[in-house]
């Protein structure tokens, strides 16, 4: 393992390095690894935005962590806190599997239980929420088994490939992640 943070069954999750920039371009130029997230593409290594998310992936107000595969080393993917509002106690959550092949294996669980403990147990956060396309199956179920509850729907929020789609809100408050996860 290299500078792990975060450390589960199957993954862990560390503070993204500049040369990890050549896998995660690979995904954000994967129609259908992109399909579900507001990212567009494409984008290439030498553009200054992708270079400044790693740079600044871990910040006052956001985190941002390379999720690696403790069998192999292997990175595939990224998920930590879009926006951190401290005095409100409240982080948004994302995640990404880049690797496709993984996809439907637990692992999307296994990483929101470890983001959502340390943002309730270690960033003192009361409300960890998201936003996720309605036609998102997979994403609501993995949200709704590790605890989130949706909040309501954001009429046609969103546009991809010229459709215009719903957007779920789902929320966990920290006494539900402790009734839960009895932390």
């Amino acid at each position: 393992m290299r500078n792990p943070f975060l450390i589960g069954e199957r993954v862990y999750l560390r503070p993204y390095e500049i040369d990890d920039a050549p896998r995660a371009m690979a995904w954000m130029n994967d129609r259908e690894v992109t399909r579900t997230l507001e990212t567009r593409g494409p984008i290439n290594l030498e553009q200054e935005q992708e270079q400044e998310f790693i740079r600044n992936s871990i910040g006052p107000t956001s985190i941002a962590l390379a999720i690696v595969l403790k069998d192999d080393d292997r990175l595939i993917g990224s998920s930590g806190f879009n926006t951190i509002d401290h005095p409100s106690r409240m982080g948004t959550f994302g995640i990404v599997i880049g690797e496709k092949e993984l996809w439907g294996q637990g692992i999307g669980t296994e990483v929101t239980r470890l983001v959502c403990h340390y943002g309730f147990m270690d960033l003192n956060l009361n409300r960890i929420e998201l936003e996720i396309f309605a036609d998102n199956i997979g994403g609501i179920v993995v949200y709704e088994r590790v605890g989130f509850v949706r909040e309501g729907v954001r009429r046609e929020a969103r546009v991809r490939d010229g459709e215009v789609i719903d957007s779920l809100m789902m929320s966990m408050l920290r006494p539900e992640w402790d009734a839960r996860y009895g932390d």
